[in-house]
């Protein structure tokens, strides 16, 4: 018996984050069904007709498209009109208010908010992947299913890095540690890591680091 397709786009390249993802939902969803994985190149314009075109081709039974992102909406939502196909939209922002927050333009915020506002009203189902962000949508009279981000156990796991805390004099003390992109906020005037700091702060009594590993605008003002 042919099994049903579903087609996964990914927001982002093989190895990222939402790549991660789709390939552990594929491992789960492949006992009974074709699992295709489509991935977003650099240039977000032609990824729409990219994906379109790849949709077109592979004709699936559901688009799932991983995080609310330009590209993998538009195209299936553009699918899900012509072929009636089911779009489920997996994402782990309120993307509006994260813009709004991030202190983007007026023109990008309106951009932002359409693209959410379009999302949210024709897909057929929505994943979230926090409680908290299951119960704001709740609010907004949305529906959604959660599914939290995960870890594989035996690739994550701890191990003993002796001569990395002997180079970054973390021996004998407790280390706690934040990893991810740096992105100053010129408007709340915070990174990612600058909690880990203030911590930091109120423990100078006991033996405990910091460890921030990560890029970006917001390295050199941590």
């Amino acid at each position: 018996m042919k099994r049903p397709t579903i087609v996964f786009l990914v927001n982002g390249g093989p190895g990222s984050a939402m790549d991660v993802r789709a390939r552990s939902f594929a491992e789960r969803l492949s006992g009974d069904f074709r699992i295709e994985i489509a991935y977003r190149t650099s240039n977000k314009i032609a990824a729409v007709f990219r994906f379109f075109w790849f949709l077109l081709r592979v004709r699936p039974v559901v688009c799932y498209v991983f995080d609310m992102a330009f590209s993998g909406v538009i195209a299936a939502g553009g699918f899900q009109f012509i072929a009636r196909c089911p779009m489920i939209i997996d994402t782990g922002d309120a993307i509006y208010e994260l813009s709004r927050n991030s202190g983007r333009g007026c023109v990008a915020l309106w951009l932002t908010w359409l693209l959410e506002k379009f999302a949210l009203s024709f897909a057929h189902g929505i994943v979230v992947r926090s409680h908290p962000h299951q119960e704001l949508l709740q609010g907004l009279k949305i529906t959604a299913d959660v599914i939290p981000d995960g870890v594989d156990t035996n690739q994550f796991k701890p191990s003993e890095e002796e001569a990395f805390r002997r180079e970054h004099d973390l021996d004998e003390c407790t280390v706690i540690g934040v990893l991810g992109s740096l992105i100053w906020n010129p408007r709340s005037q915070v990174s990612y890591g600058s909690e880990l700091i203030e911590v930091i702060d109120q423990l100078r009594h006991l033996p405990v680091k910091g460890l921030i590993i990560g890029d970006g605008t917001g390295l050199s003002i941590l």
